[in-house]
């Protein structure tokens, strides 16, 4: 059977249609496929760059090539677990700041150090016995076997031990401690629903590295009792309103992870891109606050799933300057179409809802939140639609969205409506008054190349691009919006630096003008930095945040050129306000452009800096 994703199938992925759908099934089982390339991807670039590291310090490759003897289905049930995703994921950051090259014996040592586990999970799934490795104890004295439902606990709760494991028939481990003396931890079940979705506050993993403002909830027999008796009711919920709905979510979501909400009276959720099949959320004594969250994040997953296949949209401002009904503060296109996908779906839910006979949700509190929603995603397509250009795929599901929420009509009052109404144009007025600059203003695409005008740096950026073996229309836009960007600039610098030095190519730069080109800017920033020419550095970087205020990256860049300066107080003011500074992009736009006499270039963005956050 040919399964295809087209504009015509991709309306099939709006509304549920369940697990055993050929489509749901391609999208999640497209993400699989992509999380086993990137581990390869990994392994190869880890042999050709640092082959001590992962032969000898940490027989990392000796680990790799040993999932492949276990059954494909052992290497989906661990390959696929959250857990597995956060490593991987971190793996390959400290890999794209060239970890394993500049500092082999520190944290990427470590890190790799730990991706036995995943073996050993494996090997327990297939029953295979006398596979060894070594792992360490977390804080808590526990060691999580991911994908298997079960934690180890130390006897007496040593944190940081290291301790040998060895596979058994059996359902449990031969353990042993340094001084090989055999040590009988405590083999616990992680809590999990009727339906096997877990409830996990015991794998570290999951607690994402400190990545994120999160603060995890200590389960306790009684916390876990209530948890589990508040998520059971959840979904029956939701099993009883939509099974097609209820089938989806358990293929996409294998662990719910506990945590407290900064209040009594606010819910929070959480779900993200590069970990599939994880949701984080806090408990309420409300049930349709925990159905509403589960069906929402769930949606996330799905979106996700879907992109790794199409982008959806294809052209658009990646600045978060744009108004959301959902949100306070500016968001990127990207965010309002997230929020469009998973509130058309919460949208129909509750419409769904209202038709069965369920006495526990209050059914005119569920009305009105259902117009509210249908107003909120009216307002975010309008948005979305006069920004973004879509791929022809985006295009047919934005069209089929659109259909979908034109078919629920909330049965509410009129009287209602209008308090609601005018409840959304409040929230919409603060914003443009928080927002002043952002309202109408025209937001152009990223210019790569240089004005052929410029004949001089034309010239030495075609030069500089040959003597490096890259192109000159290298796509740059992932720098200008994210925080921890790949950067080819950068990697193929520092290869070139290790290889052959930079002084040739200083040479083609020494004539080069401010401002005419990200690209050529970038270069020179990033070969005066790796030559210590930190002033220099500096400059070319302020260029960078001139052309692009709202990147987050290039701020970083010149943070740590003014470190090396000496500019302490200004590399942490930088560093502490950083969201701040991208937020306010506009304003440094302003600044710059009041000041684009200033000789001093540097100063003047430190001087803005200061002005912006104090």
């Amino acid at each position: 059977m040919k399964i295809e994703l087209d504009i015509n199938t991709i309306k099939n992925l709006v509304s549920p249609t369940g697990a055993s759908d050929p489509l749901v099934k391609l999208i999640f089982l497209a993400e699989y496929h992509r999380t086993l390339l990137r581990l390869s991807n990994l392994n190869q670039k880890l042999q050709s760059e640092s082959p001590k590291l992962i032969d000898g310090l940490t027989n990392f490759s000796q680990s790799f090539e040993l999932v492949k003897s276990f059954s494909k289905n052992a290497q989906r049930k661990i390959l696929r677990y959250p857990s597995f995703s956060v490593w991987l994921d971190t793996a390959c950051q400290l890999v794209n700041r060239k970890a394993h090259i500049l500092f082999p014996e520190m944290h990427i040592k470590f890190h790799l150090e730990s991706f036995p586990k995943f073996v050993l999970a494996m090997a327990k799934y297939d029953n295979v016995e006398n596979i060894e490795c070594f792992l360490y104890t977390d804080r808590a004295g526990i060691i999580a076997i991911p994908g298997t439902g079960i934690y180890l606990q130390h006897p007496q709760h040593i944190a940081f031990q290291r301790l040998r494991f060895v596979t058994t028939t059996n359902e449990s481990f031969h353990i042993y401690t340094d001084g090989n003396q055999n040590l009988e931890m405590i083999q616990n079940e992680i809590p999990h629903l009727n339906n096997g979705i877990e409830l996990n506050a015991f794998d570290s993993d999951l607690r994402l590295g400190g990545r994120y403002d999160l603060n995890f909830e200590e389960l306790t027999p009684t916390s876990t009792i209530k948890w589990l008796s508040t998520l059971e009711e959840a979904w029956f919920l939701i099993d009883s309103c939509s099974s097609l709905l209820a089938s989806e979510i358990f293929m996409g979501v294998q662990s719910l992870v506990p945590v407290h909400s900064h209040a009594i009276d606010v819910h929070r959720s959480q779900t993200f891109r590069e970990i599939p099949g994880l949701l984080v959320l806090s408990w309420m004594s409300d049930t349709s606050v925990i159905v509403e969250a589960l069906v929402h994040e769930y949606h996330h997953h799905k979106l996700n799933a879907l992109l790794n296949l199409d982008p959806i949209i294809v052209e658009c401002s990646p600045e978060a300057i744009y108004y959301s009904p959902w949100r306070d503060d500016p968001r990127p296109l990207s965010g309002i179409l997230q929020g469009i996908y998973v509130f058309q779906a919460v949208l129909e839910f509750g419409h769904k809802i209202l038709k069965i006979d369920i006495p526990l949700l209050q059914e005119k509190r569920l009305q009105q939140r259902v117009y509210a929603a249908k107003q909120q995603l009216l307002t975010a397509l309008k948005v979305l639609k006069t920004n973004a250009e879509f791929s022809l795929i985006g295009q047919a599901l934005i069209e089929a969205i659109e259909e979908n929420i034109e078919r629920v009509e909330p049965e509410i009052a009129q009287t209602e409506k209008q308090l609601i109404d005018v409840r959304l144009k409040e929230h919409q007025q603060k914003w443009e008054a928080a927002n002043p600059n952002l309202i109408g203003t025209e937001i152009l695409p990223i210019q790569v190349s240089i004005d052929l005008a410029n004949n001089d740096n034309n010239t030495i950026l075609n030069q500089s691009c040959q003597w490096l073996g890259i192109t000159p229309n290298i796509d740059l836009r992932p720098l200008t919006y994210l925080r921890q960007p790949f950067d080819p600039i950068l990697e193929t610098l520092v290869a070139v630096y290790h290889d052959r030095g930079l002084k040739e190519l200083e040479d083609i730069l020494k004539e080069t003008q401010l401002g005419d080109s990200i690209l050529l800017d970038l270069i020179c920033g990033h070969t005066a930095y790796l030559n210590q020419d930190y002033q220099k550095a500096a400059e070319f970087y302020q260029s960078c945040l001139e052309q692009y205020p709202n990147a987050p990256y290039f701020w970083q860049c010149f943070m740590f050129a003014l470190r090396h300066l000496n500019l302490l107080d200004d590399y942490e003011l930088i560093l502490i306000n950083l969201d701040k500074l991208v937020a306010n992009s506009l304003e440094v736009k302003t600044f710059i452009r009041q000041n684009s006499n200033s000789e001093n270039k540097v100063q003047m963005m430190v001087k803005l800096v200061q002005t912006l956050v104090n």
